[in-house]
């Protein structure tokens, strides 16, 4: 049962017993054994077979016993769940809910006509699951026949009709089996020839008559007749039918005569829609969760009234027999419900088994609406973390492990008993569970039995106590009170004591080329030579080969050396008394530990001597305590480690093996341990002498050294050994005090250490020393070179020379200079003058002259200069060192008097203005760096009124011949020139005259200039400051500079004369202030930032910036006068204002290409009516628009068509004519129109310009104009515009705008409407653009005109410059969508078709069975196949999906076909309208079949000439035999009957088989001895591929027994985009002679899809000679 389901079902389904469980009596070991079969994991069942859960066991039928009398509810109750389960409603049912005709009840009449409409389906599919039923008895009869039932019950699938199965959606049985046992159904049905099967269904016959006497045509009756018989049937329908007549009690059916001729009548309800019930349940759903059998469990059900009015209501009462309800509890006396309360309701639940029960109770409410209340009884089953299979490890053989799983109930509670599964099952527990374990050698469980409740944790004790290696495994039973059996496995391994040296660092030594080694030494490990206190390690790698964790302990030992002679001499072996070595300079890390299991652990073998010397030690390693199991082939003793072989517990894996078999079940032995020697090596070392070397390999000092001072110098030692070096100086004393340090240091191997030697000379001189030096491990004493040489004390000394620089004559002048000691020593000194004057001293020195510096310490000497000569003077001094030098210093200085001068001489100050001060500044310099003092006297002059003179500082002293800067304030008191005798004098002290300063000055008055943009003016020059052109609605603004010429502070009040403005007041402050014209009819208004009182400051020799604002809301040329009145000027200045308003007051709220700078049609305003469709309804849009001015204005519309063809570069004019001046009231649409006509446009005057140079042509229109109104009454105007398009015609035009003209009230908002009408378009064949332009031409009434005397004058229809514009766009097109393709199979990047790549061996996966099993052995046969798939009509399809997606606006119908629907099929097929911006995805679908693969056989092909000039062939060995072709799906357009194509490629891969050679020769064989060779079948292509064998030709009949073939047929399966597309088949080929002479036979091997066959030749000779007869089948 591995490989099958078992399913426990009940042959009753309104008994519900609970059979399952051990504890009934009617259970049976057979039944346990399925359950326990049921609740292993099944991995060889199909996806799509859903076994029953956990919760689901216990309420399926039970299977049955006898196959003959049983029934198949146990597979249709799996299968259809609780829908089979449920009790049906019986005929009684039916006739007890018939009530009386006079009650006026909706609800329980449709509750009637429902019940009749599921009992008529329901006997349908009664018949229907009758016909299943039958063929599920044959098939278990036919199972149970057989010899072998437990292996042979997989036969019953033979038998079964699959189609009817199928059709009626039943599981088949070949769902439940395994790949491999299904392969072995095909093959023993191969066997099974027509005749056999017709005997085997005439016994079925026989022995089920009654079943099969009525029809035997496969269409068999039902095991439900044996319930019900026809009459009762038909009586049951009649009762049904009287239940719908009563029920229509409204009208007497006699008088309706709509009804009268109906034998049955259906009432049509009048429900109210969407209603709701009245009454709400409490709680909405019942759930029972904890009970047991034979108890009754109670709940209440509360029905409360929501509404607001009194209803009644009644209850269905459950459909099953667990469930009851009890009589209604109303509040009141009488069955209706007041608002807000409720009536109750008392549930009772009475379970006969643990399982899950399902119903539900259905309440009516008065109002007609109705709902269900569910019943749900649902204990949850314990849920146990234990899993199948509990493996308790590895372990000794011998020993005793102690495992211990936790199991958690993730479920809910319950009950459980341990039981070995060879006492399973038992009639009592009792007798399986005798103590408080359960013993299953070698294992042990405890405790036998367990209850857990919900996340209750229990801990499983198992002891595993093996006495032999191997692996042991038992199965034990897990048995619940639910009757759920478990079973799990136990398992557990045993092995031996085994290691392995796996790596050791450095290699092994060859124990037999050594002269000695140790007599039980395994291994000799040796250790290079290293020095004393030096250490080396080699790391050791050993595999633990058991899984068990193994303690080990490492022993130490003297060896004891045996030579090569002593081995060969020694036979047998000896015992040996082993000396443990307490000194050996050997160990091993760690010495003590664990091995893991089946891991390694690395060790390190450590040599550290301490001594010079050879070095021997061995090595044992022991595990202590280790388990002993008895071997009884082995006579060892285990207990004495000391013999040669006692060191390993198995010799051989044939002991293992041998003694690896099941033990008895025995009771266990008591545990004997021992230690074991599992390992032994021997190492050896030798201790040598150190090396070193110094750097550098003497010590010279280069610098000369101070006396008795300690100098330091560094030097390294290098220990070039491989151990550490420990090295101790010695110092030296005398005329020099040598030390090192450190005095003592360890070096370790390849390392330098850095030594400071320390010199202290007390002698002046050389010095050369050798130092002395130990090392220990070495006796003698080495020595170390050191050179340098001693030197006195130095002296610095600062400044030298000394220069007391400038002196004022008479003065005594004081200079220091500092002696310092530069050396680290004491410096006796002393100081003298030489060559002293006596007579005239000129330097005096301190008293004490000789002193002594410290080290880094510095002297001041005070030395004394007395100037009482005039000139430069020049003397010298030395310093006198004791054991130094005499260092001189030279003494310098130079003695004047002071003197100035003033710059400049002559003072010109230029222009001053009145009142306004002017500072001036001279500077005094002194000659030299002596102090000089000044002082300024009283202005020399006639007149002294002209100015007034300021001078600071008037008096001061310059030092180090600097210059002092003196400021001059000049303050003009008159116009004029000044005096040429102004003088100022200047006093230098001890000076014998003064120096003189003259002034120069032109004294002005105010003055002031205009400046506009890069244009200056005058005051008395007349100018015009003109806004140029300016747009209606936007603030203009420029600004004029007044520039003070002058030094003198003054301001300017500025007025407009006429169009002012007033300020708009604002709810928030802001910077900018808003205004517009005091007079709105005017519309326009000059505004200045100030107001008249206000006053702008002019700075001295600033500007100030008068910025002056117009705003305007209507067209026209407007002039004004700006007044300015400036302060210290007695002339009012007025200048001219004027400002050319543009544009219109019409807003047009329309979106324009504001990135268009030019004046081309782009930049327009564009009213767009997006992608139409030809012939579409007219659509009509509003265009919103503001007359932001104050007075009305009237709007004449023109609309122009503007072709595609017409380019903006082209230079058309329009020739408008006027007649009275208005161009709108005769022949508005009479125009002249010169397109591109050279002859006219060369017999006007006028230029021709493009539309973009707009203002030039308007300039020559203006200029036409004035010509034309100096005559005294112009008849006609013509006015020149630029070509804007073709005007309109009033029939049938594709634009309109209504209305045509229209009065625009002031600041109104209005609407225009255009009209775009597709229908009148010309062009119907392709996709046009249609461009229009609509102009607004804007007039005004005469007063509003204006004149030159009013200040203002506008310009109306044409005259004006700018009219209102905007574009109308709109596109006519023809439908098309876009194709977005998802090719997986496309090796394109973007594929442009449609893409199947299909392999025709994937209808192998439709038909498994017929191809696997069952290969046509010749041609007729692989028709017969065919022909046999065409009938089961099996296929596999293809899909392929793609998006259509409409990128228009508007919405696009379509339909869709293929070119050939034999085996493409699409979807959608219906007409689909697809909306704008929208995709629908399409399903394209290859439908592969076997009749539609025989087309393309190259027998077909040649037959079909019009399939053949269709496709193309190619063969290749990737892909075989490839046949492509295209096909094309057809998007059609119903509204314009257009068609879109898109292309469908499709390419199929047929197989082709190889083999490895074509021809096998066996030689000669020794007659009746079977020989094989292998020949293998390749399938290189994508495509998989069905083959079979067959024996075609033979030299003589025994040929064909002669050789043998295994299999005969398979499948190579591939796949399409796979990596890896080989497949292949050996086959054996068996060749058995059984006479003396040559057998050859011709094997032909055939493929399922056309593959061309290949033939194998086949040769053997039979022989009797013994020579050839084969040892082993090679």
């Amino acid at each position: 049962m591995d490989g099958e389901t078992a399913i426990v079902s009940s042959t009753n389904i309104d008994r519900k017993s609970n059979s399952s469980s051990p504890l009934n009596p009617n259970y049976s070991p057979q039944q346990s054994r399925i359950t326990s079969g049921h609740v292993r994991s099944n991995t060889n069942v199909s996806i799509s077979i859903r076994g029953p859960t956990t919760e689901e066991r216990h309420t399926l039928p039970e299977i049955p016993r006898n196959p003959l009398t049983a029934s198949v509810a146990h597979v249709v109750s799996r299968e259809l769940g609780e829908n089979f389960l449920k009790t049906p409603i019986r005929p009684e049912t039916v006739k007890k809910l018939v009530v009386s005709g006079n009650v006026d009840d909706a609800s329980h009449r449709l509750y009637v006509q429902h019940l009749r409409e599921i009992q008529a389906k329901r006997e349908y599919q009664l018949q229907k699951i009758g016909h299943d039923e039958q063929a599920f008895l044959l098939a278990d009869i036919q199972a149970h026949e057989n010899k072998d039932r437990e292996d042979k019950t997989h036969l019953a699938s033979l038998y079964i009709d699959e189609d009817v199965l199928t059709r009626d959606q039943v599981i088949l049985p070949r769902d439940f089996l395994s790949f491999n046992l299904q392969k072995q159904i095909k093959q023993e049905n191969k066997i099974k020839d027509a005749e056999e099967n017709d005997q085997e269904m005439h016994d079925i016959d026989n022995k089920l008559p009654k079943l099969l006497h009525q029809n035997r045509k496969k269409t068999f009756n039902t095991l439900w007749k044996d319930q019900i018989s026809v009459s009762e049937r038909d009586s049951t329908r009649g009762h049904l039918h009287m239940i719908d007549n009563l029920t229509t009690y409204h009208t007497n059916p006699r008088f309706d005569e709509a009804r009268s001729n109906q034998l049955i009548t259906r009432p049509i309800l009048h429900r109210p829609p969407n209603q709701l019930p009245v009454f709400e349940a409490i709680p909405s759903e019942i759930i029972f969760t904890r009970y047991r059998v034979g108890d009754v469990h109670e709940t209440t059900l509360n029905l409360r009234n929501l509404s607001s009015v009194a209803h009644s209501c009644r209850l269905i009462p459950p459909k099953t027999h667990h469930f009851c309800i009890s009589l209604s509890q109303y509040p009141s006396g009488h069955s209706l419900v007041a608002t807000g309360l409720s009536v109750v309701y008392n549930v009772k639940f009475a379970p006969d088994t643990l399982g899950v029960f399902e119903d539900e109770i259905i309440v009516q409410c008065s109002n007609g609406t109705e709902f269900t209340v569910k019943l749900l009884a649902k204990r949850p089953p314990p849920v146990l973390t234990l899993p199948s299979l509990v493996d308790c490890g590895y372990w000794l053989a011998g020993g005793r492990k102690i495992c211990e799983f936790k199991i958690r109930n993730d479920g809910g509670e319950g009950r459980f008993a341990i039981v070995p599964a060879t006492s399973w099952p038992a009639i009592n527990f009792k007798t399986v569970i005798r103590s408080d374990t359960v013993q299953l050698s070698p294992f042990e469980l405890s405790p036998p039995t367990l209850e857990l409740r919900p996340d209750d944790t229990f801990p499983l004790q198992i002891a595993f106590t093996p006495q032999t290696p191997g692996e042991f495994s038992e199965d034990f039973m897990m048995i619940c009170d639910n009757g759920e059996v478990s079973r799990y496995k136990l398992k557990g391994t045993a092995q031996t004591i085994q290691v392995r040296l796996e790596e050791i660092e450095g290699g092994v030594l060859d124990l037999n080329e050594l002269e000695t080694r140790d007599i039980s030494a395994q291994y000799s490990i040796s250790f290079i030579s290293i020095t004393p206190f030096s250490y080396c390690q080699k790391k050791m790698i050993i595999k633990n080969l058991t899984n068990v964790e193994l303690p080990f302990v490492w022993t130490s030992l003297e060896p004891v050396l045996y030579t090569r002679d002593d081995f060969a001499k020694q036979t047998q072996p000896i015992e040996i008394e082993r000396i443990v070595s307490e000194t050996s300079p050997f160990h091993v890390e760690p010495s003590r530990g664990t091995f893991p299991p089946a891991s390694s652990v690395e060790f390190h073998v450590i040599f550290a001597p301490s001594l010079l010397g050879d070095y021997h030690t061995v090595f044992h390693l022991i595990i202590p305590n280790a388990p002993v199991y008895p071997i009884p082939s082995l006579n060892v003793d285990h207990m004495s480690g000391k013999k040669n072989q006692s060191n390993e517990r198995v010799s051989s894996s044939e002991s293992l093996s041998r003694h690896s078999a099941k033990p008895p079940n025995n009771p266990p032995l008591s545990l004997q341990l021992a230690d074991y020697t599992i390992l032994r090596f021997e190492t050896r070392g030798i201790c040598e002498n150190f090396k070193y070397i110094f750097d550098p390999f003497t010590i010279i000092f280069m610098d000369k050294l101070s006396k008795n001072i300690a100098h330091r110098k560094d030097f390294q030692l290098t220990n070039t050994s491989i151990s550490p070096l420990v090295i101790n100086w010695l110092n030296i004393v005398g005329d020099e005090i040598i030390n090192i340090e450190p005095v003592a240091a360890e070096i370790l191997p390849n390392s330098t250490c850095i030594f400071t030697l320390i010199l202290t000379g007390t002698k002046i001189g050389q010095i050369k020393a050798e130092i002395p030096y130990e090392i220990d491990g070495i006796d003698e004493c080495g020595y170390y070179h050191v050179e340098a040489e001693i030197t006195g004390p130095e002296v610095e000394i600062d400044p030298t020379p000394l220069d007391f620089g400038l002196i004022e004559y008479g003065e005594t002048v004081e200079r220091i200079i500092k002696i310092k000691n530069s050396s680290p020593i004491l410096a006796k000194c002393r100081v003298q003058e030489v060559n002293p004057n006596e007579s005239q001293p000129v330097l005096s020195l301190p008293d004490n002259t000789e002193f002594i510096l410290k080290p880094i310490e510095v002297y001041d000497l005070h030395i004394h200069l007395l100037a009482n000569i005039e000139g430069a003077l020049l003397h010298h001094i030395e310093v006198i060192i004791e054991d130094g030098k005499t260092i001189p210093i030279e003494i310098t200085a130079i003695i004047q008097r002071p003197s100035a001068y003033i710059s400049p001489v002559e003072l010109d100050i230029g222009e001053a203005f009145l009142n306004v001060p002017i500072i001036r500044y001279v500077e005094i310099h002194a000659i030299n760096a002596l102090p000089t003092h000044f002082q300024w006297g009283e202005v020399s002059c006639a007149d002294k009124t002209q100015c007034s003179i300021e001078i600071n500082p008037r008096h001061g002293t310059i030092y180090q011949g600097r210059s002092n800067m003196i400021e001059i304030i000049v303050i003009p008191q008159q116009e004029g020139i000044l005096n040429d005798d102004w003088n100022i004098p200047c006093y230098i002290q001890n000076a014998s005259q003064p120096i003189f300063l003259k002034l120069k000055a032109l004294m002005k008055g105010m003055n002031v200039e205009f400046r506009r943009d890069e244009t200056t003016f005058q005051f008395d020059e007349q100018f015009t400051l003109d806004f140029n052109r300016v747009p209606l609605g936007e603030k203009a603004r420029l600004e004029l500079i007044i520039t003070n010429l002058t030094d003198i502070q003054s301001g300017i009040k500025a007025n407009i004369a006429k169009f002012k403005t007033k300020i708009i007041a604002t709810m928030n402050e802001q910077r900018t202030q808003n205004f517009e014209p005091l007079d709105p009819e005017i519309g326009v208004g000059f505004h200045l930032e100030k107001a008249e009182t206000d006053v702008y400051s002019l700075p001295p020799r600033g500007t100030v910036t008068i910025p002056i604002s117009v705003m305007s809301s209507m067209w026209g040329t407007y002039t004004d006068l700006l007044q300015l009145q400036i302060d210290g000027m007695d002339t009012l200045k007025e200048i001219p204002i004027q400002a050319h308003i543009t544009g219109h007051p019409i807003k047009t709220y329309l979106c324009a290409n504001k990135n268009d700078n030019t004046l081309s049609s782009s930049s327009l305003p564009a009213v767009q009516f997006g992608l139409m469709l030809h012939n579409s309804q007219p659509v009509k849009k509003k265009v919103h628009m503001q007359n932001i001015s104050h007075i009305p204005i009237c709007i004449d519309w023109v609309v122009y068509d503007t072709p595609e063809e017409i380019s903006e570069k082209q230079k058309l004019i329009e020739l408008i004519p006027v007649i009275d001046n208005n161009p709108f009231n005769h022949f508005a649409s009479e125009t002249t129109i010169m397109e591109n006509n050279d002859e006219i446009m060369s017999q006007t005057t006028i230029s021709t310009k493009s539309p973009s140079s707009r203002s030039a042509s308007r300039i020559s229109t203006q200029s036409a104009i004035s010509s034309i109104d100096t005559r005294p009454t112009p008849l006609i105007k013509l006015y020149v515009e630029p070509y804007r398009g073709k005007r309109a015609s009033d029939i049938s035009p594709i634009f309109t705008t209504s209305p045509t003209t229209q009065v625009i009230k002031p600041r109104e908002h209005f609407y225009l409407e255009v009209t775009m009408l597709p229908r009148n378009c010309p062009v119907k064949d392709r996709p046009v653009k249609c461009n229009a332009r609509v102009v607004g031409v804007l007039s005004v009434s005469e007063d509003r005109q204006g004149s030159p005397n009013q200040g203002f004058e506008r310009k109306i229809f044409y005259e004006h410059e700018e009219q209102i514009e905007f574009k109308i766009n709109g596109s006519l097109d023809m439908p098309t969508l876009r194709v977005e393709l998802d090719d997986d199979d496309c090796v394109v990047k973007k594929p442009d078709a449609l893409s199947f790549a299909i392999p025709v061996g994937d209808i192998l996966s439709c038909q498994p069975n017929l191809y696997n099993c069952t290969v046509p052995s010749a041609r007729k046969s692989s028709s017969k196949a065919s022909s046999l798939l065409r009938e089961n009509r099996h296929e596999k399809i293809y899909t392929q999906t793609l998006n259509l997606l409409n990128t228009r606006q508007y919405t696009i119908p379509f339909e869709l076909s293929v070119s050939d629907p034999s085996f493409l099929s699409i979807q959608p097929t219906t007409i689909t309208t697809l909306t704008p911006q929208s995709k629908v995805n399409v399903q394209c679908e290859f439908h592969l079949s076997q009749d539609f693969i025989d087309q393309f056989y190259t027998s077909n092909l040649n037959n079909n000439q019009e399939l053949l000039s269709k496709i193309k062939q190619s063969i290749t060995t990737e892909h075989g035999r490839r046949i492509q072709w295209r096909e094309q799906l057809t998007v059609k357009y119903n509204q314009n009957e257009m068609e879109q194509t898109i292309p469908i490629d499709i390419r199929l891969y047929f197989p082709i088989l190889t083999v490895n050679c074509d021809r096998i020769d066996f030689g000669k064989c020794l007659i009746e001895q079977t020989r094989q060779k292998e020949l293998i079948i390749k399938n290189l292509t994508c495509s998989s591929a069905a083959w079979s064998i067959r024996k075609v030709h033979a030299n003589n009949p025994d040929a064909y027994e002669a050789f043998r073939i295994e299999p005969k047929s398979g499948i190579l399966k591939t796949q399409l985009n796979s990596k890896e597309k080989i497949a292949q088949q050996v086959i054996s080929i068996y060749f058995t002679a059984r006479h003396n002479h040559t057998y050859e036979c011709q094997l032909l091997v055939e493929g399922l899809f056309d593959e061309p066959p290949i033939s194998i030749y086949l040769t053997g000779e039979g022989t009797f000679d013994g020579k050839y007869e084969a040892i082993l089948d090679i």
